[in-house]
């Protein structure tokens, strides 16, 4: 159920639906699951002009990757109040300033309040020099709503992504913090596309993470995509190594809207982290 203004300056949502918000690092709908995450929500976009777009979401319920009718712990869905909040500057001299608050009410059954927090951030995205392009951000997060944990922990990433005689290159390092015995924690985004396609750290390790990456890579004429990603991992003070890992991706269209992907992972863990191998094979089919 949706509703926009005749002059497209304000619109209204609601009932069941997919949300993507920026990255998806920490709203989204982990679509290359068979069965995504969907939201039970209600929410508005305002647009007063080009450079500017505000919006809200209200959610009361988060289908998760794992089915409603699941009765596994901690893989039930969450029912709670969450409030989605972000704000774009667009245009500016240097790019588009994002700011946002999410305050996220998440209890079930098997982890009531674990993942429930309260975080406030910002991202800066534009051109760095010539074809290239930046990100820079920063979020706090803290305990909230019916949390056990008591703690305050940080968020910073960047990277800086450009074309290299004919390839792509991509070179960035990702922090997330820890205080009190507790990670900053992103429980509702594609974190699939987070410190590795392995997914060793879809949540984050209490002592935090530390995640430098580099990837390269082609689009070839006959349509094949291939990239190479590479991850260094430590904890958040660099103390403790948690290994390295080599991705790679390759893409294929088979025309009449089909496309083939194939992907592996393959993680060497150090300390406690254990290494992890993982290949995946799909066939997407668009209409």
């Amino acid at each position: 159920m949706s509703y926009t203004s005749p002059d497209k300056v304000f619109s209204l949502k609601g009932d069941r639906q997919a949300i993507i918000i920026d990255n998806q690092r920490y709203v989204g709908g982990v679509a290359w699951r068979q069965n995504m995450q969907t939201f039970d929500a209600a929410g508005f976009d305002w647009a007063p002009s080009s450079d500017f777009v505000l919006s809200y979401d209200y959610v009361w319920r988060v289908n998760r990757i794992f089915g409603s009718e699941t009765f596994v712990p901690p893989f039930t869905d969450f029912k709670g109040d969450s409030h989605l909040i972000n704000a774009k500057f667009k245009n500016l001299p240097v790019g588009t300033l994002t700011t946002y608050v999410y305050s996220l009410d998440l209890p079930n059954v098997a982890t009531p309040g674990v993942f429930s927090s309260n975080t406030f951030g910002a991202h800066l995205t534009g051109d760095a020099f010539g074809d290239a392009s930046f990100w820079l951000e920063y979020a706090h997060q803290v305990d909230a709503y019916g949390s056990p944990f008591s703690y305050a922990a940080n968020y910073v990433h960047g990277y800086l992504s450009s074309p290299i005689f004919g390839l792509t290159g991509k070179i960035g390092h990702e922090y997330l913090g820890s205080d009190n015995g507790r990670a900053f924690q992103t429980p509702l985004g594609t974190n699939h596309a987070f410190n590795g396609f392995a997914d060793a750290f879809l949540v984050t390790p209490a002592g935090g993470l530390n995640d430098f990456y580099a990837s390269i890579g082609k689009k070839f004429d006959c349509g094949l995509g291939l990239t190479g990603f590479y991850h260094y991992f430590w904890d958040d003070g660099f103390d403790i190594s948690r290994g390295q890992e080599i991705d790679v991706v390759a893409t294929m269209p088979l025309g009449k809207g089909f496309t083939a992907l194939a992907k592996g992972a393959f993680l060497w863990g150090q300390g406690a982290q254990p290494d992890v191998t993982r290949v995946s094979l799909e066939v997407n089919y668009k209409y």
